[in-house]
């Protein structure tokens, strides 16, 4: 399991230009359809997400924490590392760019079936966004 992790990583760090061989690289690695929290997520619909994610931060890296194996479950912890040069979607907002190097700390749960995975539960830490370029007036919110 260890090469699929490797491969989705590599997918979201550095993902192909071409927005259908994006997708057919994520379906070698993805369901189509993937549960991602509980919610059937496309191959194309991951494309998006990825270009949103690229969209906000450029030159994406991933420094993997700890990671655990099981059966059929890849658990992993690690840092999102990027600088943050574009909009950023957030739950409680759209965040305008700071230029800082940002690190959001991710906990993803990989379920892996027949060499997919399946199902994804993930929690990201987005206050590295919120925090915005002075800590004490927070991050630029776009109303």
């Amino acid at each position: 399991m260890t090469e699929l992790l490797d491969r989705v990583f590599e997918l979201w760090c550095n993902p192909s230009t071409d927005d259908a061989a994006a997708a057919q690289a994520f379906r070698a690695c993805y369901a189509d359809p993937v549960s991602i929290n509980g919610v059937a997520t496309t191959a194309t619909d991951l494309v998006t997400r990825m270009r949103a994610l690229h969209r906000a931060l450029a030159d994406l890296d991933v420094d993997v924490i700890r990671r655990v194996d099981s059966t059929d479950t890849i658990t992993v912890v690690f840092f999102l590392l990027g600088h943050h040069t574009g909009r950023m979607m957030t739950p409680m907002g759209e965040i305008l760019p700071t230029g800082r190097r940002v690190r959001v700390h991710t906990i993803d749960v990989l379920k892996v079936e027949n060499g997919k995975i399946t199902d994804v539960w993930v929690v990201s830490d987005q206050l590295e966004f919120l925090r915005g370029p002075d800590p004490l007036l927070g991050a630029f919110l776009v109303e």
